[in-house]
């Protein structure tokens, strides 16, 4: 019994590793940039949301069950495509890949000194994406559960977090596709 509950620790553990190493291997400016726009959106949702004069035409439980349905249903799209890359770097054995493999990175350093691969910069940016949008996948089915039971004023805030978390998604996936494009077409540095 208690060696099963070690394991249960440990790959929960295994699970945050590669949420760890994605935020050691950003610079800040991204780490920035991934987390004050998205808190930004949460804010100037909020703020449009709770305005007291506004008259909204629509009822807060249909706007959630609607944006929740959208939601699941981009989130579903964004894990296919997620997993799509992933699947084609792990298993294509092209040049340029087997070249990403085997390149160092000379602007990622781990705690020893040694440059990360570039290929395992991608790889954790790409699998930290697809937990962050599995997690939100996850978060927007159980809310969807939650919206009959529910005041106005706390759907208007999981709607805002929702926007604000669906904000980082999008800013980590144009970060790995801006990754993926400079690695084969980087100008050199005295260009």
């Amino acid at each position: 019994m208690k060696a099963n509950k070690n394991r249960k620790k440990i790959e929960l553990r295994e699970l945050v590793d590669p949420i760890k190493k994605f935020y050691r291997m950003n610079n800040s400016k991204e780490i920035y940039f991934m987390w004050v726009i998205p808190i930004t959106v949460v804010c100037i949702s909020l703020i449009v949301g709770m305005i007291p004069f506004i008259q909204f035409k629509v009822s807060v439980n249909d706007f959630t069950a609607d944006i929740l349905g959208d939601y699941i249903t981009i989130m579903t799209l964004f894990v296919s495509f997620t997993m799509g890359y992933l699947s084609i770097l792990m298993t294509s054995g092209s040049d340029n890949v087997n070249e990403l493999k085997a390149r160092d990175s000379k602007y990622f350093i781990d705690e020893n000194g040694k440059p990360y691969k570039l290929f395992q910069i991608i790889m954790t940016g790409i699998t930290y994406a697809v937990i962050v949008e599995i997690c939100f996948l996850i978060m927007a089915v159980m809310e969807k559960y939650f919206i009959t039971c529910l005041s106005s004023s706390v759907l208007k805030l999981l709607c805002a977090i929702d926007a604000g978390i669906f904000a980082h998604i999008v800013i980590i996936l144009l970060i790995i596709i801006k990754n993926i494009y400079y690695i084969f077409w980087k100008p050199e540095d005295g260009d």
